[in-house]
């Protein structure tokens, strides 16, 4: 669906870009920034652009700019959609509020790791960021846990990992 997902701060820089279909060259978020520029603020910008040849599709949300290239044409409101999720996972995951450059930058390759996670699902539901934490609290756990004090299991069950009262 999308062949790129940019991350911009609100100086234009890359702060992180993920590629999944082909490479993107940078002459797509300079034309995004110029849009960014003429208008009067950021949330004026329209969130879906038409440049030479993609369709841009943004959101702004914490003073990051979610830009996703799309190559084709495609239903608007799935690519916003997933760009909203995408950030409501980060959200999830870096704390309250809405993720931040620094938070972003200070959990690299968490996000390369959720990232990529989307990419592998093919399917974006509605329960992605609790398909996404439910992955990577199982798999951190088993992890963490299972070196350190059962070394003779192979594999947890998922139900290990539900809290009973």
């Amino acid at each position: 669906m999308i062949q790129s997902l940019f991350i911009l701060n609100s100086s234009g820089t890359i702060v992180l870009r993920k590629d999944y279909r082909e490479h993107t060259p940078r002459s797509v978020v300079d034309f995004f920034w110029n849009e960014v520029c003429r208008a009067p603020s950021p949330v004026d910008v329209s969130p879906v652009l038409t440049a030479p040849r993609n369709y841009l599709f943004h959101v702004y949300r914490g003073g990051l700019f979610y830009l996703a290239p799309v190559g084709c044409e495609v239903a608007p409101i799935l690519v916003l959609e997933l760009l909203h999720r995408i950030a409501d996972t980060f959200k999830v995951y870096f704390g309250p509020g809405d993720a931040t450059e620094n938070k972003l930058r200070k959990n690299f390759a968490i996000c390369f790791q959720l990232l990529e996670e989307v990419s592998l699902k093919k399917s974006y539901s509605k329960n992605l960021p609790l398909l996404l934490i439910f992955i990577f609290t199982y798999e951190l756990l088993t992890h963490l846990l299972l070196p350190t004090t059962h070394r003779y299991w192979t594999t947890v069950t998922p139900l290990l990992l539900v809290k009973t009262r």
